[in-house]
């Protein structure tokens, strides 16, 4: 899957960035690959936000707003901070905590002036999506800049704001959105 330079409209990210990205699962966890490219990347600094969300639905019903059904807002969150795996917004609030996921290596390196990320989400952390249940779901995808230009409240960490930057659960364009069978 390839998501493509957004093309300008009124609800324009202006950090979004072009991304191939690529999925696989077993029976432990989602794999994620994502190269991005990036003109501003800093080889010494790297940082990139890769976010998405399951949704388990009928595509019979694919338009209906995108935060009903949504499992939780997840990040792959690349700054000056490391790398790390974060959930906003879980479905299930009584079972999963919103904030830095602690023991998911998120790994990130450049490659040819662009930086690939990639990660093993445990289906566990995930939620009630995985593979054998309730298939398809809808998967939406944004990648964009992380480059810490938002102005924190002192002491705040950037992580506790990731889910401003930018939000699949709103934003369609230039989300990538697709249904996902997980067989």
């Amino acid at each position: 899957m390839a998501v493509k330079e957004p093309a300008p409209h009124f609800c324009a990210i202006p950090n979004a960035l072009p991304a191939e990205l690529r999925l696989a699962h077993d029976d432990h966890a989602l794999h994620i690959h994502c190269r991005i490219h990036d003109e501003r990347l800093d080889p010494l600094n790297p940082s990139a936000l890769v976010q998405f969300t399951f949704r388990d639905s009928d595509p019979k019903v694919a338009e209906w707003p995108f935060f009903l059904n949504g499992y939780a807002l997840f990040n792959l969150h690349i700054s000056m901070l490391g790398s790390r795996f974060l959930r906003y917004d879980p479905m299930l609030i009584d079972e999963y905590d919103a904030g830095i996921v602690p023991n998911i290596p998120v790994m990130c390196r450049v490659q040819d002036h662009d930086l690939v990320v990639t990660a093993a989400i445990p289906w566990q952390v995930i939620g009630p999506c995985r593979p054998g249940r309730n298939n398809p779901f809808l998967g939406m995808f944004v990648v964009s800049r992380n480059d810490e230009l938002l102005d924190l409240p002192e002491g705040d960490d950037p992580a506790d704001w990731a889910y401003n930057f930018v939000d699949p659960f709103i934003v369609r364009p230039p989300s990538l959105k697709c249904w996902i069978r997980f067989d």
